[in-house]
């Protein structure tokens, strides 16, 4: 019946998206999350901040402007949030 085909074809890709999301995930995470991008993302924030304050703009604006900047780069917290259904 086709159907019961439908549902095997079915049974076995779930099986495979079981096996494989999970690792594939762990693996974005590590990837993004690694000292080293940790250290260039902090220099990356810093020289933000830097370029704002040379160019005039107050502190309260800069910070402000920074932590957007942090934010938007924030990919294991949008990775997250996708995962719990808040990029919506």
């Amino acid at each position: 019946m086709p159907e019961e085909e439908d549902v095997e074809k079915l049974e076995r890709l779930l099986s495979v998206v079981e096996e494989k999301v999970p690792k594939l995930l762990r693996e974005i995470v590590e990837a993004v999350s690694s000292p080293e991008r940790a250290r260039k993302m902090g220099e990356a924030v810093a020289e933000f901040y830097r370029k704002l304050k040379e160019s005039g703009m107050s502190d309260e604006m800069a910070e402000k402007l920074t932590l957007e900047f942090l934010r938007s780069n924030n990919v294991i917290g949008a990775v997250r949030d996708l995962l719990k259904g808040e990029g919506e």
